[in-house]
């Protein structure tokens, strides 16, 4: 119970009583409780997700070594984000973001690559490069692999090369 109204903590945050204005009141306790129920549904599905997304990964990396690519790095973490995979064919560095959903279509896994990511990915390009030492001259693109996982078939695959300059 509050100390500022007699109902059940539960029902006041359903109804809005409880601001969080005093954050020292002891009820916020009771209703850390109901936020971590409420996260282990949440982390399950995020698990979910990641694991969807790792499965996603496997396939686009198998996908670009049986088109002749080499793969430099996967995961690759800055201030920025995240670059899923580097690649190189040829004399061509490769940056590709993969999306992978669950189900026969890649158009949902495609429609996930927003104007926000492509810039957060420019820019974790930029800092991959500077970090790298990597020449000015140096050709490099951007691709988005969706990849489809369907129950009981084969992913679906796109590969779009230079996807940014659609």
């Amino acid at each position: 119970m509050s100390a500022f109204c007699a109902m059940p903590m539960t029902t006041q945050i359903r109804r809005g009583l409880h601001s969080g204005a005093n954050e020292k009141s002891k009820p916020l306790l009771r209703s850390s409780r109901i936020i971590v129920a409420s996260s282990g549904e949440r982390s399950d599905h995020m698990a979910s997700t990641k694991r969807t997304g790792a499965d996603g990964e496997k396939i686009a990396r198998k996908h670009l070594r049986r088109k002749g690519y080499l793969i430099l790095e996967s995961n690759w973490s800055t201030t920025f984000g995240e670059l899923d995979i580097i690649a190189k064919r040829g004399d061509e560095l490769v940056f590709v973001e993969v999306k992978t959903r669950r189900g026969a279509s890649t158009e949902v896994a495609l429609e996930a690559v927003t104007p926000a990511k492509h810039e957060r990915m420019l820019k974790a390009v930029y800092q991959y490069l500077h970090d790298h030492d990597i020449d000015s001259e140096t050709q490099w693109r951007m691709d988005v692999i969706a990849v489809a996982i369907q129950a009981g078939g084969p992913p679906q695959i796109d590969h779009v090369e230079d996807a940014f300059d659609w």
